[in-house]
Formats: structure tokens, sequence, C-alpha cells
């Protein structure tokens, strides 16, 4: 089967499957089990800046003690770490049957870490903590980072409405920054609702949509023609055109592309050095279980960058992740009111956030051929990050 007849069908199948970089992000669900996936190169050499005091993989972190690859499983024996690593799913035999990768830390630590028995797409490379995944709608997370960065820098306001800067859409007077981030535009979502988005249930058109065919123009077009759902501020609505919008306003308010920003702003100060938004020619370095789905754009992504990006367009791995979370926690990406603004839960979500329980906050995502959840654990012993990322 060739590239261009894997493509066809490719598309074919998640349009009928209406997979989307959201996934089930609408849906927060407590099993965890479900959502993990791969990770990176072996332990090694390998650094990057973290929060202060951090512990990170390097040859001095009792993680490189190991061979990651031959052996899978690392668990921290710390007698201190037992009580919270009992209430966790790690069972080896569970695990091993999952495709992906299981990091659990601390700010200080790494408790927990698993790899699945696989080669990266080099055929020589296992599987560790650097190896890069789609993280789909995890990227929510950092679009909310940047967007509370600029409202830091008072360049934007929680209260500006959008009207500012998409002056044709006559709606945009009543939708706020804030209606954007916590979930509550009214907007339809243009991918998982793309026929009420786009306003046509034309099969050749929507595919558009999986071969990132569809130019910012058209979206604006289509935004400024579209319907709501409901009175903004009024309800709760997952929907991936929030964050795709913020994406573009983050552009316009900045003077930067959406992944320039995030590379600079976000990647660049986290020392994330295998993560990358949007670039051409970024491919992930483990091959998702279906395959063909993984190829629908020249790029490796499974679904379209362009059309994704802000709300699903992101690559990363395990531990660039972990270097995410703790900076995000400690105050190395936006200060404390602004962190406070993000685990808010008004209606149901927060801004690139959403509650499990009342301790756990996490993101997940899903597209076609891969998964990921980030999850946050406030605990007696301080914050727990829990990573898992899986080729399905």
């Amino acid at each position: 089967m060739n590239r261009n007849t894997r493509r066809i069908i490719s598309a074919i199948i998640a349009a009928v499957l209406m997979i989307s970089t959201a996934g089930c992000g609408s849906s927060r669900s407590s099993d965890n089990s479900t959502d993990t996936s791969n990770v990176a190169e072996t332990a090694g050499a390998d650094t990057f800046e973290l929060a202060p005091g951090s512990a990170v993989f390097t040859d001095k972190h009792p993680l490189s003690e190991i061979d990651l690859s031959t052996e899978r499983t690392w668990i921290n024996d710390d007698p201190k770490y037992t009580e919270i690593l009992s209430t966790m799913d790690l069972d080896k035999k569970k695990n091993n049957i999952v495709k992906g990768a299981y990091l659990v830390a601390t700010d200080d630590d790494i408790l927990y870490f698993y790899a699945y028995d696989e080669f990266e797409t080099d055929g020589k490379t296992k599987i560790g903590p650097y190896t890069t995944y789609e993280i789909a709608s995890t990227t929510k997370t950092f679009t909310a980072t940047a967007v509370f960065q600029l409202i830091e820098r008072g360049q934007l306001s929680l209260d500006d409405t959008i009207d500012r800067f998409f002056p044709d859409f006559e709606r945009g007077k009543d939708i706020t920054i804030y209606h954007l981030l916590h979930m509550q535009s009214g907007l339809y979502d243009h991918i998982n609702e793309c026929d009420k988005f786009f306003k046509t249930d034309d099969k050749k058109f929507l595919l558009k949509i999986m071969f990132d065919e569809i130019s910012d123009e058209d979206f604006i077009q289509a935004l400024n023609n579209c319907d709501l759902k409901y009175e903004p501020g009024t309800n709760f609505s997952y929907s991936n055109t929030s964050y795709h919008l913020l994406a573009m306003i983050i552009e316009q308010v900045s003077g930067m592309s959406y992944d320039e920003y995030v590379q600079k702003n976000i990647f660049d100060v986290c020392g994330m050095e295998h993560s990358s938004s949007m670039k051409t020619g970024d491919v992930t370095s483990i091959t998702s279980a279906e395959g063909a789905l993984a190829e629908i754009t020249d790029n490796g992504y499974a679904v379209s960058p362009n059309t994704d990006r802000g709300d699903g367009d992101i690559h990363t791995c395990p531990a660039d992740l972990l270097a995410f979370d703790r900076a995000l926690k400690n105050g190395k990406l936006i200060n404390e009111s602004s962190l406070a603004e993000m685990f808010n839960m008004d209606k149901d979500y927060g801004c690139g956030m959403m509650q499990v329980s009342p301790k756990l906050y996490e993101h997940s995502g899903n597209n076609p051929g891969f998964k990921s959840v980030n999850q946050f654990l406030d605990s007696d012993i301080g914050n727990i990050y829990i990573i898992k990322l899986t080729h399905l």
C-alpha cells in the first residue's frame, strides 16, 4: 500500500471516527490506567534546567543506575514514598501490556518510571524518558500558560472581549478571554462538531481538516458566520475552537507565531530540548499502533498541526513534560495568582486544567494513534506529577 493510499484511508477512518486532539477531554475519567505513552532515549547525560532544587535524569540520579536498554521499570525504594506509591496503579504486569511510558515524580525526586519494551522509529533506540509523543489536548495547559504570561505583562486581560482580535465576528463582543479559557464561549467545536462550525456536511470539505487544508482565513470566515450553542458564560462545553482562538490571539498580541512563542517563553525557559510545536518536518520518535493514521500529514502528525495549534499540536516527552510541570507549579512560568486561576474550576473546567478529585487535577489528550495524561496531585509530601504517554 503506497503512502497516498494510506493517507486517504487514514483520513477517511479518522473522519468517520471523528477522533480529535481533544479526545476524551470533556469526559474526565478517574481511571488513569488507560492513558499511558512512550518515552525517549535511555537515561544518560542529557540534562535540562528545572525549578530550583529539582532532580533530573542525569548520571547522578538513581534512575541512571539501571540499564533502560534492558530493564523497563524503576521504583524509588525510599521509605518516605512507600505509602504514596501504594495508592497508585503501578502493577508491572499490567504496565507491560501498555505501549508507552509512566512517570511519577515530586519537585525533588523521581518516584517511579516505566517504559514499554520497544524501539523508537530509528529501530535501535529503546523507549525511554526522552521519547517524544503527540500529547494532543494536553497542549491546552501550555496555551493557557502562555495567555497568563501575556496577562501578567499587561498585554491581555481576562475581561478583554474577542472582538478586539476578530472585529468581524459579531458575537465577539460577548465572549471574553475568560470564557475561552474556561470553555464557556458557547462556540461549536471546529473539530468534533465541524459540520456545525463550518456549516457543511460535505465530507470532502471536512476531510480538509485532517489534511491541514483549512487556512486561517477559512477558519475566521467560518467563525464570523457561526452560531452559538448558548449565551457565553452561562454554560460549559468542551471546545477546541476556544483554544485555537487563544493561540491566534497569542500570535496577534506577541507578534510571534504560536510555535515561536511557546518555544521562547515555555520550552526554552524550562529547558525542554525534546519538545516542539507545529514545526514542518517534526515527527514523533515513536510510531502509533495505527500506523497509517500517524501519517496523515507529511510532518508526522496524526492530525493537522495548523488547524489544531493551541488546542492539540505539541510534541514532547516524559522528561520535558515533568520539567514543564515543575516550572509551572513553582512560579517559573507564571505567578501565584495566575496559577490559582488556572486551577479555578468554574463550571467544571479551569484553564487548560480539569479536576478529577479534590486533590487531583489533570489534562488529557487523545488523537488517532496517541493518548496522554498529565496529572498534578497535592499530597502530604508536596507536589506529585503523574505523566502517562501512550501510542495506542
